[in-house]
């Protein structure tokens, strides 16, 4: 069984309406599948067009974080012994996207690529934070490149951490690793520090590098209706948290990409390079007593 969780807020809401289509449009659903749409702030409306969709909508009393929305849904996927997937709502999605995901070690978090990891040309320019505008009238290129990927694109890439921006979550890591970090506040880093809990806990975190969506990004939070000074006042507090957390070497290498902290040659780059993740992590994990 599987549980899909998508979250739409009041500044995201018109991105919504096209995840939704391309969703139902390119993924195989299973009779015991269940789709979950959480109106985070109770002001969406359910397109006409999508009234047969089999989606349950849920309006939240009051806005919550990224953390507590998704611990509801472990805790029904973990009831139900269901794997999770997690959906932004500011995604096109494409054919095969989820078979390419489920393809893989059936125990390993999983997530796609998508623009903000490559760049791209079909002739159209897929790269870095996009519009809905410079999706419009590109739908073919979009499916055509998305189609080259999956036919011709790099074996799965294991990795220390990545962004849920599309993850699969299998029921065994929701049953070891639990719920989320809830004190990373509204959004960032407990992802990675989820990635990171998965590690230590023996599964692996693979990029499935054949699965290519559309993502348009930030559209709930820095590229939509946050203000800067909101922003630098969250991503400071979470990364300040994550750092007291994990440590300063794991924070440096994670947020800053200081290669520094495993020289090439080291006993922690021979770790790094031999996908012996949670070895790495147990020498630079030291929280801040």
């Amino acid at each position: 069984m599987r549980l899909f969780l998508m979250i739409t807020t009041a500044g995201s809401q018109f991105y919504t309406e096209h995840a939704l289509r391309s969703f139902f449009e390119h993924t195989l659903l299973c009779d015991d599948d269940a789709f979950y749409l959480v109106d985070n702030d109770s002001s969406y409306i359910l397109p006409s067009n999508l009234a047969g969709s089999p989606i349950t909508l849920q309006r939240n009393k009051s806005p919550l974080g990224f953390a507590e929305n998704v611990n509801q849904f472990i805790r029904i996927a973990q009831a139900r012994r269901a794997d999770l997937i997690l959906l932004n709502n500011d995604v096109i999605f494409t054919p095969s996207w989820l078979e390419l995901l489920e393809g893989d070690n059936p125990n390993a978090i999983t997530a796609p690529i998508c623009n903000l990891d490559i760049a791209n040309t079909t002739p159209h320019r897929w790269h870095g934070i996009l519009q809905l505008q410079d999706y419009f009238g590109h739908e073919t290129e979009l499916i055509a490149m998305a189609s080259e990927y999956a036919t011709q694109g790099s074996a799965p890439l294991s990795v220390l951490v990545l962004g849920f921006f599309v993850a699969r979550i299998p029921y065994s890591v929701l049953l070891t690793v639990g719920l989320f970090d809830e004190n990373f506040g509204r959004a960032g880093g407990e992802d990675f520090d989820y990635c990171l809990r998965a590690h230590l806990a023996g599964f692996p975190v693979r990029t499935i590098m054949k699965s290519f969506l559309l993502h348009f990004g930030g559209k709930s939070s820095w590229d939509g209706v946050e203000e800067n000074v909101e922003r630098t006042k969250r991503e400071s507090n979470f990364q300040e948290y994550f750092k007291n957390k994990w440590g300063l070497g794991l924070y440096r290498l994670i947020f800053e990409r200081d290669q520094t902290i495993a020289p090439p040659g080291s006993p922690l780059d021979q770790a790094f390079r031999s996908g012996n993740y949670k070895t790495a992590i147990e020498v630079l994990h030291v929280p801040k007593k």
